[in-house]
This record gives C-alpha cells, structure tokens and sequence, in this order.
C-alpha cells in the first residue's frame, strides 16, 4: 500500500530528526518511557485545507514533536539547559531545510513552507522528566486538477 502524505511527512521529520542532535530515541509514536535521554516523539496534530485556485489546495500538515530530557541524574538546571539547546537545534534544523531535501511527495504535492515554533515545556513524572513540544507545520501546494 502507498504511503500517505502524512506518513511521508512524518518519516521525514524522523529522519531529519535523526541528524539533528544526540536522541537516545526517535519514535514515530507517542511514548513516555524511554531507556535514553534525549528522547523524541511525533504526533500529528492538526490538518488544515484551504482552496487557493479552482485547481490548487493548500493543506498544512501540522506536528506535535515532543522531546524529552530527564532530571533526575542531572538536576534541573543542566537539564533545563540542555532541553533549551536541543529545542535550538531542532528548530534550526527545520528553518535550514524548508523543503525537507530528499523528500518524495505524491505527484502534485509540493512543499510551500515549514514553520517550526517552540510550545513550551513542563515537568512529567513527579519532575523526573521534563517535556518540551515544538510544533511543525508543513504547508503544502495541492495540484488536483
């Protein structure tokens, strides 16, 4: 069966994922045990479609990627900081590769945009654990005619 939109689009953030930083673990799923830190997860979270053309859709694909460091071996501010430098690269990595390189759209799908920001973060597991999210949105060009 051919791979969805969705599920291209998330296999490439994985692998941009995988070349970004030191993840202990990069799941394609969510997940909140790991045996390494940092550790990542991604989510779809949204899907937008809007009409530009009588033959033009623009879709933006919308991801949740959830990375997390522990606390409990390292204290809270080496954690902290660490989880602040592993959000700039993630966000960096995004900003410098708006086309995800390599990737393979179906026919008529074009990447537009990715716009990565930083959601926040927040304590998990009685502080052990520290969350942070970054939202990707990926607007894509739809040819249907």
């Amino acid at each position: 069966m051919p791979s969805t939109t969705y599920q291209i689009l998330r296999d490439a953030i994985r692998d941009k994922l995988l070349t970004v930083t030191n993840f202990q673990e990069v799941h394609r799923f969510p997940k909140l045990e790991f045996e390494g830190y940092p550790a990542v997860c991604i989510e779809p979270a949204d899907l937008e479609s809007d009409w530009e053309t009588n033959s033009e859709l623009q879709r933006t694909y919308a991801f949740n990627v959830f990375i997390y460091y522990e606390t409990k071996m390292s204290g809270n501010d080496t954690a902290l900081d660490r989880l602040y430098n592993t959000i700039d690269l993630v966000l960096d990595a995004f900003d410098e590769d708006q086309t995800l390189t390599g990737i393979s759209l179906p026919v008529g799908n074009d990447i537009l945009t990715i716009n990565p920001s930083n959601q926040g973060w927040e304590g998990l597991a009685d502080n052990e654990v520290i969350q942070s999210k970054v939202l990707l949105t990926i607007k894509i060009s739809t040819d249907i005619s």
